[in-house]
């Protein structure tokens, strides 16, 4: 986020005092930057897929077409994961729209301001920046589940939408708006979403990751292209941020198709509030994380196995014991080779384990 504040500041200043293509000079040095510097600090966290230690190069011709293929396959497997991409495909069409016509508008006539007024804009998503932590502890946290979070997200940004779209012409204060109730909406929707999807293929998250950006970069694209055409063809900055005000509504469709206890793609059996569903739908999970990791009804799977053998665990410490075992490495293997956790709030399994 502050890259993109910073982006726009560097732009209007550069395009105000030098030519405009210096521009690209400057983002040629700053990707070869970028390059250098995470080839020198970029953690070496150890893969999840390792490679064979035998001709490692003919193993990964063979296994690499498939694990982007598998990305497909993520994409259709989990509902919640479309349901996260679908809505940032929309949250990032309305903020690409907005940012990329809010140069014509501020440039042009009652307006006409220079290049670096325009620039400066941008500080506006410095608020954003800053309160992304409050963001997550006092309103998506709280709230438990990421769908409301979302909710919530979408509500702001579709009423900073309306105002700065239908008053951005006449009154200078409504951009404004629009531009502080966007980076909002984009914080609070993209860490309730991330918190939602890198839980549901904990070896994968990569890949998970890979679906979640690929839909949020063609929203940006959608967003950049088609409110340049509108802009420019059928009505300037009404039309265009009309654009923007559509997209959000688009996203609140898809927030109503699948409620937050949904498996599947659609439907709408638990409802917001009933707290029975959720309790279901959380038993299901723990049963089945019990049942990958050799627990049934609450012991260990492997008890009669000890018992024949002459081991039984006849004590319940023995059972605490194991217990812990397995939870520690259950832990282990949701955060493994990641940090987002930390940075997007646990997901309810990790939390679980955590509180054991």
């Amino acid at each position: 986020m502050l890259g993109i504040v910073i982006a726009r500041i560097l732009s209007g200043v550069v395009a105000q005092y030098t030519h405009w293509r210096n521009i690209y000079w400057i983002a040629l040095a700053l990707q070869y930057t970028i390059f250098a510097a995470l080839y020198l600090f970029m953690p070496a966290y150890p893969s999840t897929n390792p490679l064979p230690p035998n001709n490692q190069l003919k193993a990964f011709c063979k296994a690499y077409p498939r694990l982007l293929f598998s990305i497909l396959g993520l994409a259709y497997k989990h509902a919640v994961l479309v349901q996260a991409a679908l809505i940032s495909f929309c949250t990032s069409t309305s903020f690409t729209c907005f940012w990329t016509t809010l140069t014509f508008l501020l440039s042009s006539p009652p307006y006409s301001l220079p290049p670096t007024p325009i620039g400066l804009f941008g500080l506006i998503g410095v608020a954003g920046i800053f309160l992304g932590p409050l963001y997550a502890k006092y309103l998506i946290q709280p709230l438990k589940v990421p769908l409301y979070a979302v909710v919530v997200g979408e509500s702001v940004n579709i009423v900073g939408c309306c105002i700065g779209t239908y008053t951005g012409t006449f009154f200078l204060g409504g951009p404004i708006i629009h531009a502080f109730c966007l980076d909002a909406a984009l914080q609070i929707t993209q860490i309730a979403n991330r918190s939602a999807i890198y839980g549901v293929a904990p070896d994968a998250r990569n890949r998970v990751n890979t679906v979640f950006m690929l839909f949020t970069f063609f929203g940006q694209i959608a967003g950049t292209s088609a409110g340049n055409v509108l802009y420019d063809r059928y009505g300037g900055w009404r039309s265009s941020g009309s654009l923007g005000v559509a997209a959000v509504a688009a996203s609140f469709l898809v927030v109503a198709a699948r409620g937050p206890w949904e498996t599947g793609w659609i439907g709408w059996g638990g409802g917001w509030g009933r707290k029975d569903a959720r309790a279901g739908s959380q038993e299901k999970e723990q049963d089945k994380e019990q049942e990958k990791n050799g627990v049934v009804n609450g012991q260990p799977a492997d008890v009669p196995a000890a018992e024949e053998a002459g081991t039984a665990l006849e004590t319940r410490d023995d059972r605490l014991r194991l217990g812990r075992a397995r939870s520690t490495t259950l832990m282990r293997q949701l955060s493994h080779g990641s940090d987002s956790h930390a940075m997007y709030g646990e997901d309810e399994r990790v939390s679980a384990m955590r509180r054991l």
